[in-house]
């Protein structure tokens, strides 16, 4: 586990009153006012969480063999992690799954509201990363599709391209 993760998934252990949050990774700056951000990805859609989904990859499994490609970790711990998820129901993506539009975030930016529902899922979340590895798109969806099964709860996934006109690189 990286230490980045604690504020990233659990801000609301952090700061328990805090009522909305944008966490953006350290190598982003924000660019607009985050009103601006708040309004356009969670109200407008009537969403308490929104995250851009991967610009490339939208399937756990072609994210894994990437991951591993590109040596972000090691392979063994990869392939433990999506076996198991394969053995707790995750599919690959496909049509079948809409209106869901991928497993697969592209997690620099988290836009949040904090209530029990997604300070719950950011906590199962959270405990994926520290379980397996610390990619956590590979563990998005398994802990996204859980909660929705129970519950009647979306995720507001927007296009990548729409982060780049809030953040830029530093």
């Amino acid at each position: 586990m990286f230490l980045w993760q604690v504020p990233k998934l659990l801000l609301h252990r952090i700061f328990p009153n805090i009522r909305y949050s944008i966490w953006i990774d350290g190598k982003l700056q924000l660019v607009v006012d985050p009103y601006q951000i708040l309004e356009r990805f969670l109200w407008r859609q009537n969403a308490n969480f929104a995250i851009s989904r991967h610009y490339r990859r939208f399937d756990v499994f072609v994210e894994a063999e990437a991951n591993k490609a590109a040596g972000k970790y090691d392979n063994s711990s990869i392939d433990a992690q999506v076996d198991f998820y394969r053995t707790e129901g995750l599919t690959p993506y496909s049509e079948a799954k809409l209106p869901i539009i991928s497993d697969v975030p592209e997690g620099c930016v988290l836009i949040k509201e904090h209530i029990p529902i997604t300070n719950l899922f950011t906590c199962l979340w959270f405990n994926e990363v520290d379980r397996f590895t610390s990619r956590d798109q590979l563990s998005f969806g398994i802990v996204r599709d859980k909660i929705m099964a129970k519950v009647d709860w979306h995720i507001n996934m927007f296009l990548d391209c729409e982060r780049r006109n809030f953040v830029i690189q530093v």
